[in-house]
């Protein structure tokens, strides 16, 4: 039975090849998208769950009321953290420290590099090509690099026991190579270094790590959460006696390792995460183009159902049943989505090297050679035959066979409303999906248009490598032809460190951004009240700006010259407000701007030099800055 249902469905695709080529053709192009999405909503929910410990492993994270969630804990906490908790069964720290990496008098800034614990290959189940995982971070200047950095620096991977120094005079031996860390992971590294190289340092919370603890199971954990939360509930003195770290109204949170990526959404993670939201709205997309593909296949075969109506009144006359019938039509219809989604697999491969590039996941083909994939195709095209086959089926074999043979009227007026409606729901879905397009569009054009309140064309940004050298590489640096302004800070309008302030019973956060005198002009700011700092007058150091928002907020509107609450802006000092800059973007575009204090800084707080060039050719300027930095600069 079924080899005749076979053949008489490939004997109707052959004989109607136009009608053919236009069902295959949309379903192939449906099943080809929904491909694609498929891949991309696969890799996200995949995330970390290579590891084989991935369901007991959590990262601890700090939460406090005022600045939300951080990922990462002061470093010195971990060894205590083990020892006064039997539930933590290991713990692994990550601290990410970009080092210059000195072979001969070429120098390469390698920012993936990590400092962590030597159980680190004890939790995570990332491969050791060559090495003792448990012994390879085990002492202090030990270094695991990947496959590709040991083929970068030394054109092998059989490096073991060779060196690698850095521009602070560290050598560090390798004593291990691991492979790339996979896409789907949520930090990547390409060094690690031993946690034990690390020197002792004065401030504890000057160096915070990303800290990973194992733990037996949901028990355990759920025990180690109230214990946890006890231990903060407790006075910032005693919270101190215990972890070495003074605390007040923060928490301690356990998170998921495999809740990472997707749900995380801290400021300075380890990196930039997904967002669930994303995928239910891809996958709806996805449902959404299959259903249009699917629809249209109905459509089309039904609107051809009078070429069929002879065909199934003589099946009838000679005795097929009407479930017979309908296994004949869901059988080609079936095969005909078989035919559809290898061409689909073609059409993604092809889009593939596209795909990639548009939603950066180069690892993204892995997927393909997944038995987990191949069984998703198979059903998918199970699934779409049988749906876009199903109306048609039941609704040509309910003919009467009597009357297709005398008049073939009957199936003028079968189902034309359920047609219709098929129409109709084509042309809404469709409609919807482009109007989402150009809503996205507009978006992206809105994110590379909007004017954030300062200038942001023609920066460049250097982060600042000795103090005791700064004054003179900016004079320097001013002197250039290339080169308009040059100011020190802590960076763009974006990179103030946050503070909260207590005004009329509320608390506030608030943004203060250390600068320089020149910092106003170089990046574009605009005063709307009052004037600038002025480098001609020494006063102005314990000078202050503020934004519009502040003004406001805080009362201080019409106040030029006069001296500013000192809970506002940090040190013992009295500052003056010199004037009021234009409100600029200083957050994400989702939240409210926040009231900005500037002012002039100390020099532990100038990161970054900031040039403003001048428009024209970019590469002698670079060259220019380069030689003069190296001057400088010399490591």
């Amino acid at each position: 039975m079924f080899r005749n249902y076979f053949k008489t469905a490939v004997r109707n695709i052959y004989r109607h090849k136009g009608y053919s080529i236009m069902n295959i053709a949309g379903l192939a192009i449906g099943m080809a998208a929904c491909l694609l999405i498929l891949l991309f909503v696969l890799d996200e929910l995949s995330y970390d769950r290579f590891h084989e410990k991935a369901e007991h492993i959590y990262r601890m994270n700090i939460h406090d009321p005022n600045f939300g969630g951080t990922p990462a804990l002061p470093a010195v906490m971990g060894p205590r953290l083990t020892d006064m908790y039997p539930e933590i069964r290991n713990l692994v720290r990550l601290l990410k420290q970009p080092t210059i990496i000195r072979e001969g008098s070429n120098l390469t800034k390698e920012e993936r590099f990590f400092y962590v614990d030597s159980t680190f290959f004890q939790m995570f189940s990332f491969q050791l090509r060559s090495g003792d995982p448990s012994t390879v971070l085990a002492r202090p200047n030990s270094l695991v690099l990947t496959r590709s950095m040991a083929e970068k620096y030394f054109g092998t991977t059989d490096v073991l026991g060779r060196t690698l120094k850095t521009t602070q005079d560290e050598i560090f031996s390798i004593t291990g190579v691991v492979e790339d860390p996979p896409g789907n992971s949520h930090f990547h590294f390409d060094f690690l270094a031993s946690f034990q190289t690390l020197k002792p340092i004065q401030n504890i919370w000057e160096r915070w790590a990303f800290t990973y603890v194992l733990i037996s199971n949901e028990s355990s954990r759920n025990n180690l959460q109230k214990k946890l939360d006890a231990l903060t509930d407790q006075t910032p003195e005693k919270i101190s006696q215990a972890l070495g770290i003074w605390f007040r109204d923060m928490s301690f949170t356990l998170q998921s390792l495999t809740r990472i990526h997707l749900h995380s959404n801290m400021r300075a993670d380890i990196e930039p995460g997904g967002d669930p939201r994303y995928l239910r709205l891809y996958s709806g997309i996805a449902i959404f183009i299959l259903l249009i593909a699917t629809v249209n296949y109905m459509n089309l075969a039904t609107a051809r159902s009078s070429s069929r109506a002879r065909e199934v009144g003589v099946r009838k006359v000679v005795g097929a049943q009407k479930n017979q019938l309908a296994g004949q039509f869901l059988i080609e219809a079936i095969l005909f989505a078989v035919i559809a989604m290898g061409l689909a697999f073609l059409l993604a491969e092809l889009m593939l090297p596209v795909f990639k590039n548009l939603t950066g996941k180069a690892h993204i083909d892995q997927w393909l050679q997944t038995p987990t994939l191949l069984m998703l195709f198979a059903g998918l095209t199970l699934v779409t035959g049988v749906l876009s086959g199903s109306y048609p089926a039941f609704f040509l074999a309910r003919f009467t066979p009597i009357r297709m043979l005398t008049s073939g009227s009957e199936h003028r007026s079968s189902g034309v409303i359920l047609r219709k409606g098929l129409v109709v729901f084509q042309f809404t879905i469709s409609i919807a999906l482009i109007v989402g397009t150009l809503v996205m569009d507009g978006q992206l054009q809105y994110i590379q248009q909007k004017r954030l309140g300062f200038d942001r064309e023609h920066i460049l940004i250097l982060p600042i490598q000795g103090g005791q050298t700064a004054r003179n590489i900016k004079q320097e640096l001013s002197r250039l032809t290339g080169v308009e302004e040059v100011s020190v800070g802590m960076g763009p309008p974006t990179a103030g460190f946050q503070s909260t302030v207590e005004w009329e019973n509320k608390t506030y956060i608030v943004q203060d951004l250390c600068v320089d005198a020149e910092y106003v002009e170089t990046m574009g700011l605009e005063i709307l009240h009052g004037r600038d700092f002025s480098p001609a007058r020494p006063a102005d150091s314990t000078g202050v700006l503020m934004n519009e928002t502040a003004a406001k907020l805080f009362g201080f509107q019409g106040m030029i010259g006069q001296q500013v609450d000192s809970k506002f802006v940090p040190g013992n000092e009295p500052h003056t407000l010199l004037g009021v800059v234009k409100d600029y973007h200083n957050t994400s575009f989702y939240e409210p701007i926040w009231p900005a204090f500037l002012y002039i800084s100390p020099a532990m707080y100038r990161d970054n030099f900031l040039l403003r060039l001048r428009p024209g050719p970019l590469q002698p300027t670079l060259d220019a800055i380069q030689d003069l930095w190296r001057k400088f600069v010399p490591d």
